[in-house]
């Protein structure tokens, strides 16, 4: 069962999605003709055998020959000259058909599967289809989240025993340690922050700034602020 929806994943459909297997019923009786004389150079070895158990049925010989033939120009493409392209247009020309034959019978399957692809997304609701994409994205984070705290846990686990062989001390006591270390940062009490004044600004403000006793007197009367403050310190005594 969970093959099944692997393959219908791969396939591009839903793995709840019912799809049906494809079949040769929709050429036309004249091509019919040509890819069973196609199909039985192909399946020599499984047809007619004197043992039964080493036939295919006819159901699983028309949905192997039609996939074959769907997949034909990629395969093709990929290896050229493998074994399965060889075996293929050998057979066709012993049914008396023709590459570019093959090749019609190719695109006509894969028009039929683009069909069949199309109704069967028409079939699913958008409702559910928004729902199941994100499901995916959240049960995508969460298998991340999951894993990012496993890999913390690890590490913690790690910086434990490498602290425990620095200080001689057991792996637990480290890890209870640790543990107990944000309950005491919580304990300690707030101490009042007070803003500090340097010396370098408390003499900048004496000894070049307007002192607070002259703020508002007039000009007349500020003659003695551009005096040095060294002089005012040693007066002249002559």
């Amino acid at each position: 069962m969970e093959d099944h929806r692997v393959s219908k994943a791969l396939s591009g459909y839903g793995t709840e999605a019912e799809v049906k297997a494809m079949s040769l019923k929709a050429f036309d009786v004249e091509t019919i003709s040509k890819i069973d004389a196609f199909q039985r150079s192909l399946f020599t070895t499984c047809y007619k055998m004197e043992n039964a158990n080493y036939n295919l049925s006819q159901q699983l010989a028309d949905v192997l020959t039609a996939y074959l033939i769907l997949h034909y120009p990629r395969m093709k493409e990929l290896q050229a000259n493998g074994l399965a392209v060889q075996r293929m247009e050998a057979a066709a020309f012993n049914a008396g058909a023709s590459i570019a034959e093959l090749l019609a019978w190719s695109s006509h399957l894969a028009a039929c599967e683009k069909e069949q692809h199309k109704q069967t997304q028409e079939k699913t609701p958008p409702l559910l289809k928004k729902l199941s994409n994100e499901s995916k994205i959240i049960e995508h984070q969460r298998s991340v989240i999951h894993q990012l705290l496993q890999q913390i846990k690890r590490q913690d686990e790690r910086m434990d025993n490498l602290e425990a062989k620095m200080d001689g001390a057991p792996p637990q006591d480290k890890r209870n340690k640790r543990q107990q270390e944000p309950n005491d940062v919580e304990d300690k009490p707030k101490r009042r922050q007070i803003s500090v004044t340097y010396l370098h600004t408390t003499w900048f403000a004496w000894n070049t700034q307007e002192p607070r006793m002259w703020c508002g007197v007039a000009g007349s009367a500020k003659s003695a602020r551009l005096l040095d403050p060294t002089s005012q310190l040693c007066p002249n005594t002559d």
